[in-house]
């Protein structure tokens, strides 16, 4: 490879004055040297870089591009002849007004994106101002007779300087805008302020200072900050006097580029004046080429391009010298070529593509390009007719020369002079086909023809021999591959077989099959291995001759490999840096081990058709690099580098055990050409890769450019189908009640130039995880959101790199009414309220229920009572009337006997009757007194009653009557005379008589003959388990008579009914003591009433004497002092006094 001296001189000049700091520049520079020949070696004007064509561009109205303008988000804003577009790296979206401002037709003439704000300036409306976050439109026209309107209608070029103030240069001046008070100043030619062409403005640009330069009809203008106005700049020689400039462009190193009208291109020095007019090619100092676009691009060594872009295509210049290095012009034949000659405007974008618009076709990108790759321009007037058909082989000459065989001829190429020439200037080789080259020992060529024929030249080309091969037929037969053994021997693969031919003698062998018989198949490729052993690429398998022998034997899928050689069309045959042996076929790669290659180290016995001699080896081959080319519809070509890694095709960089070391996309330089049909080593640091019809330069030693993060932005919002407006910069969504979709599409502008770009959302609030968006999609869309404040996440990411930076879109749900937190606690109270009066409604339901059942079994219950208590009454009274008619019995036979003489009239006799009307009267009064309790009317007349002498008369009254049963009774008082010398109750007499009566009568009646009846009066303070009731400083006291009788008794379970109404105990007693124990079952109720009305209580026992005990408890009329012994409880009752009878 040829060295450039220049690097060193331009060291050595300056490495004095600079120091280290030039030191390391230097050092950065002989690494870009030491990777990158082109720079070097290959002449430019031969290379060409790719473009490539936006898919969406046969959707772009007119598609005639006039201005290009590239936002803060990276979406690219296309000024027509009908309106501006706006780009996102996959569609056009025509811009449109909110307010109705008919953008469709302008006639864009600039463009400045500022923010959320475009301005388009228009060929004769003016100047527009459109709000990217409202889509608010405002039309801003030249209007001499308003104050502040622009001064021009033809608004040729917008600018922002360093200060954030705004710039129109239109066709009648100067205009700066006001964002305060909205209003344009005007400023004019200071040099002729009346003149029109002074003052017709066609571009502006601020150098490094902030000085402010023009481009006028007159030539190159300048205007300090400050000033009134502009003047026109002059320099030595009046250089640029009356150049009609187009445009200007500040690029890196702080130089001006000028492209004018016709008349040429220059790079001006602001800091020295000093204008360097570039040199033009023929073509274009011919047709008076107009230059109305400049561009800057880095290149991947290191250096700067400039385009220059106009009316005949576009010039790439040197940043650094201007010198013109490639003039492009339209060819629709050339799939990377320029696609049109009127490219109008040219601009980057921050991630170094350039982007032009092509008159007529639309937009066109070259992506920055992976260093080490350089695409030849077939299409260059020198190469034109060299890549005119399709290429054979390709090989080295060395010394920067290729020998390149297509389907017309054969041709040096020298890569550092780009010049072409034919290989040899004899008639009779130029009138050969040639299809296969390879050189020997002695520097002679070997050429395949196309009719089974060898013919050999000299170095130089000239004709040596011919030679036919012994083949069954040679017409048509191409000799597409050459090998060159070890021992003076070339192999010849045709399409009808092998040929060794002896270099010595030129002798001719063709090879046999294992059988015997002639090999006749199709030879694809040709390898010799280290060992001197020929392998055979064919159709039907890998074949193999080992040194010395004439035999091919083959190794197929099917045969003598185990089904370990996935498939017999063979493509190439490589052998690696291990000693390994890699076979290329449509499935994959295969891998023949070293290991497995010992096995041919004696010749193999012949083997027969069928492969089933048990003495032939078997191979056994393994996948190689299979993740890799799984992903290719076939696998490309391999070229093995001297470093042992391997070039798979121009897109992957292996290792020797087929890992992946770098992978290329298309954008970065490793073009799609198709199959190569050969890849030769041009030296240590470099290959070429042909295919058909195309060529490319690769350095052995390229690497991915870094990939930059992809930038994701907002495209359109919906609400529904509606599109909505929106902050680009700070993006926000308001979704309405009554919205029940929304949806945000997005994309990544910059990143989308370098390949696939992938997407993914997530909704904070409502999606755990990220979602993937696909890239023809790029959408993200949710439905029925429920109300609330939610963030929306996007981020991209470009092929092979990471996942950008977020960008976040706040979207707020507002909730319907019946979604509110109030309606909610509304809905809530009245759901409570409701089930409150629900559950009072049960309630009450229930109770009513219950209460019915209540009053339904209290009904019942009243009812069997009214049934029982009609019947006791019916049985009482039947029994009363019987009792009633006993004494009225009697005093009616007394009376008859009386009448009729039979009895008497004694005292005896009206004694008698005289009782039988008192148990008359006795009986009736019984009746009252209950018709009194059931009434609740029981009259009292109640006095201080001494309880004494009112028991003494009840016993002597009734002393008579238990003498006639033989029943003794006794009566004892245990009140202590000290305390109380006379008992006294506040109490009814006639009442307690009657109480008294009653009981002593039950005895009486319900008493043995000869039985006793015991009467006991004690005292007690309280009769009640609970505390006494405190009286002031005294305490109630109690007194208790207990009447005790004898046998008989009444069973235990019947005490307790004993005082109910009605209620007659069952009789214990003898037979004849049933008869007069027959009662109404009042006595006793009628006695607790009694009692109860005084207060006092009765209870009835069991008596020790065998019968019952009834005690009856009163309170005293004469409370005892507190601090008095305590009397014996009831139980403690001893005869203190008795009076027996």
């Amino acid at each position: 490879m040829r060295r450039n001296p220049q690097p060193s001189a331009w060291f050595f000049s300056h490495s004095i004055s600079t120091g280290l700091r030039h030191c390391w520049h230097l050092l950065a520079m002989l690494f870009v040297f030491a990777i990158s020949f082109q720079s070097q070696a290959i002449d430019s004007s031969i290379l060409t870089p790719p473009l490539f064509q936006v898919e969406a561009n046969h959707k772009l109205p007119g598609k005639e591009v006039l201005k290009l303008e590239i936002d803060q988000q990276g979406f690219i804003w296309v000024g027509t002849r009908r309106g501006v577009f706006r780009f996102d790296g996959y569609e056009y979206q025509p811009l449109e007004s909110a307010n109705k401002l008919d953008l469709s037709k302008l006639h864009v003439r600039a463009l400045l994106a500022d923010g959320q704000i475009l301005w388009i300036g228009t060929m004769t409306q003016g100047v527009y101002r459109v709000d990217l976050s409202t889509w608010q439109a405002t039309h801003f026209a030249r209007n001499p007779g308003m104050s502040g309107s622009i001064g021009g209608s033809q608004v040729n070029a917008i600018k922002k300087d360093r200060n954030g103030k705004l710039w129109f240069a239109h066709d009648r001046g100067l205009d700066s805008w006001s964002e305060q008070s909205a209003q344009f100043t005007p400023y004019l030619s200071l040099d002729k302020p009346d003149d029109r062409y002074h003052n017709y403005l066609l571009d502006i640009e601020f150098d490094a200072e902030g000085k402010l330069w023009l481009s006028t009809a007159m030539g190159l203008a300048s205007m300090d900050m400050g000033a009134a106005g502009f003047r026109l700049f002059a320099n030595e020689g009046e250089m640029l006097h009356r150049v009609v400039l187009r445009r200007l462009y500040l690029a890196s190193d702080n130089r001006l580029w000028l492209t004018s009208q016709n008349q040429g291109s220059y790079i001006l020095s602001p800091d020295s004046g000093r204008v360097l007019q570039l040199e033009q090619d023929e073509s274009s100092a011919a047709h008076k080429v107009i230059n109305t676009g400049i561009a800057e691009t880095l290149e991947a060594d290191g250096s700067r391009r400039i385009w220059l872009s106009g009316t005949k295509g576009v010039e790439l210049r040197d940043g650094k010298t201007g010198k013109l290095i490639k003039h492009l012009q339209g060819n629709l034949l050339d799939h990377h070529g320029l696609a049109g000659d009127v490219v109008y405007s040219i601009t980057s974008s921050p991630s170094g593509t350039l982007w032009l618009g092509v008159l007529g076709v639309g937009l066109q990108f070259h992506p920055p390009q992976a260093q080490g790759f350089s695409l030849i321009d077939r299409f260059a007037p020198a190469l034109k007719e060299l890549f005119s058909s399709n290429i054979h082989q390709v090989l080295n000459l060395g010394a920067d020369e290729l020998l390149v065989l297509t389907e017309q001829q054969a041709s040096r190429v020298n890569l550092s002079t780009g010049l072409i020439a034919p290989f040899s200037d004899d008639v009779k080789v130029q009138q050969k086909l040639l299809v296969a080259a390879i050189k020997d020992h002695q520097d002679n060529f070997w050429f395949g023809g196309d009719s089974g024929n060898l013919i050999t030249t000299s170095a130089d080309g000239h004709w040596r021999n011919e030679l036919q091969l012994p083949l069954t037929k040679n017409d048509g037969v191409f000799v597409k591959s050459l090998a060159l053994g070890q021992e003076q021997e070339l192999w010849a693969g045709t399409d009808r077989g092998l040929v060794r031919v002896s270099l010595d003698n030129l002798s001719m062998s063709p090879l046999k099959n294992a059988d015997g018989s002639r090999f006749i198949s199709f030879v694809r490729c040709l390898y010799l291995d280290e060992q001197n052993r020929l392998w055979v690429g064919t159709q039907g398998g890998l074949g193999l001759v080992m040194p010395g022998a004439d035999t091919v034997n083959l190794f197929s899928r099917e045969q003598a490999t185990e089904g370990s050689l996935r498939h017999n069309q063979i493509n190439q045959i490589l052998g690696d840096s291990q000693g390994n042996l890699l076979i290329t076929h449509p499935e994959g790669i295969d891998r023949l081990s070293s290991s497995e290659l010992e096995k041919l180290t004696v010749t193999p016995e012949p083997m027969s058709s069928s492969g089933s001699d048990k003495n032939v080896a078997v191979l056994r081959f393994s996948p190689f690099a299979n993740d890799i080319t799984a992903q290719m519809i076939q696998p490309a070509r391999l070229v093995a580098l001297p470093t042992g890694q391997l070039w798979l095709g121009n897109t992957h960089l292996l290792d020797e055990n087929g890992l992946l070391l770098a992978q290329f996309g298309e954008r970065e330089g490793a073009l799609d050409l198709g199959w190569s049909r050969s890849s030769p080593l041009l030296d240590d640091h470099s290959f070429a890769y042909a295919s058909n019809n195309s060529m490319q330069l690769i350095s052995t030693k390229a690497r991915p450019q870094s990939i930059p993060d992809a930038t994701v932005a907002i495209t359109h919002i919906q609400l529904g189908s509606v599109d909505m407006p929106f902050d680009p910069l700070s993006p926000g969504l308001v979704v309405g009640a009554d919205d029940q979709r929304f949806s945000v599409r997005f994309a990544s502008p910059d990143a989308s130039s370098l390949g696939k770009v992938d997407y993914r959302y997530r909704l904070d609030g409502y999606d755990n995880d990220w979602l993937a968006a696909p890239e023809d999609m790029r959408l993200a869309r949710y439905t029925a959101l429920p109300p609330g404040e939610y963030r929306l996440h996007l981020q991209a990411r470009a092929q092979g790199g990471d996942w950008g930076p977020e960008l976040l879109l706040n979207v707020s749900k507002v909730p319907n009414y019946y979604q509110t937190l109030w309606f909610q606690l509304l809905m809530a109270t009245l759901l409570l309220a409701l089930l409150y009066g629900l559950f009072r409604w049960r309630l009450a339901r229930a109770r009513a229920q219950q209460l019915a059942q209540f009053e339904h079994r209290d009904a019942l219950r009243k009812a069997e009572m009214l049934s029982e208590l009609m019947e006791q009454k019916n049985r009482m009274l039947a029994e009363v009337g019987h009792d009633l008619r006993t004494p009225l019995a009697m005093i009616k036979v007394q009376l008859e006997a009386m009448q009729d003489g039979l009895l008497q009239s004694s005292d005896a006799t009206f004694e008698s009757m005289a009782n039988s009307l008192g148990n008359l009267n006795r009986m009736v009064g019984d009746i009252v007194q209950l018709s009194a309790e059931e009434g609740t009317n029981l009259a009292m007349s109640k006095a201080h009653l001494k309880l004494l002498p009112l028991i003494e008369e009840q016993i002597t009254g009734f002393r008579p009557l238990m003498a006639q049963k033989g029943i003794r009774v006794s009566f004892s008082n245990n009140c202590q005379p000290e305390l109380l010398p006379e008992p006294a109750v506040f109490a009814d007499k006639a009442r307690l008589e009657q109480v008294l009566g009653n009981l002593l009568k039950n005895s009486y009646k319900y008493t043995n003959h000869g039985g006793q009846v015991q009467l006991l009066l004690a005292m007690s303070p309280s009769h009640l388990p609970q505390e006494p009731q405190i009286l002031g400083a005294s305490q109630q006291a109690w007194v208790t008579l207990r009447i005790d009788d004898s046998a008989p008794g009444v069973a235990a379970e019947e005490y307790e009914r004993l005082f109910d109404r009605l209620y007659r105990a069952s009789n214990t007693g003898d037979a004849d003591k049933a008869e007069t124990a027959s009662g109404s079952g009042l006595g006793l109720w009628i006695c607790q009433s009694i009692i109860r009305a005084h207060g006092g209580t009765i209870t009835a026992s069991p008596s020790p004497l065998g019968g019952v005990a009834i005690e009856i408890q009163l309170p005293l009329s004469i409370p005892i002092s507190a601090k008095q012994p305590s009397l014996p409880a009831t139980g403690s009752i001893t005869d203190a006094s008795q009076h027996s009878a």
